[in-house]
């Protein structure tokens, strides 16, 4: 889908194969280009992250998980001296509310590892998946940038052109008819009848 640029040929015009037919706007494929590549180089910098995020997310955990048993002692210690009238209750209730936060947090970091280590560890063909998926629409979007200078095909003959400049052209669109200068016709014969037939001899056609 685009818009046509220029067209460089008119009605009854003989062409050959690879003069340039019309061209489309190119600067929405262009700016797509420049988008994706961008994307690329933003998710390469991403992936090198995660093994030093990877291995901030462990250090967390495991400081988390310190710092909880810990809690978890001192809840201990509260209850006995609650049970012996040496502690108030608030003191006790306050310890076990820190351990709650504390399992929180280490469920949430143990989380956001697990989903490093699978976003790393998604590969396709040996590299990133999304490094993979962002590479492929890159080359699509080359691909369809390459495709807005349209070409003639093979040599031949356009009979009515009525594309004009400005004018949206979809992909299911004919732009115009080529008739090819040199056509070919197959014809099908039995194995018998092939031992009649030379190379140079006169054929007649019915069409």
């Amino acid at each position: 889908l685009g818009r046509v640029k220029k067209v460089y040929v008119k009605t009854n015009q003989e062409v050959k194969k690879g003069d340039t037919l019309f061209t489309i706007d190119p600067l929405p494929y262009q700016q797509e280009i420049k988008s994706l590549e961008a994307q690329l180089s933003n998710m390469k910098s991403t992936v090198s992250s995660y093994n030093s995020d990877i291995d901030a997310s462990r250090k967390n955990i495991l400081s988390l998980q310190s710092q909880l048993d810990l809690s978890n002692k001192r809840i201990k210690q509260y209850q006995e001296l609650v049970n012996a009238g040496a502690a108030n209750k608030f003191d006790l209730e306050q310890a076990m509310s820190t351990s709650q936060d504390l399992q929180s947090r280490i469920s949430a970091a143990q989380a956001q590892k697990s989903s490093l280590e699978t976003k790393y560890n998604s590969n396709y063909n040996g590299e990133n998946a999304s490094v993979s998926e962002i590479k492929a629409k890159l080359e699509q979007a080359k691909w369809n940038l390459s495709q807005t200078v349209v070409l003639a095909p093979t040599d031949g003959f356009i009979p009515n052109v009525q594309l004009n400049e400005g004018a949206i052209i979809a992909p299911i669109k004919s732009a115009f008819v080529l008739i090819q200068k040199q056509q070919s016709i197959i014809a099908f014969f039995s194995q018998n009848e092939l031992e009649a037939v030379k190379n140079g001899d006169e054929v007649e056609l019915a069409l």
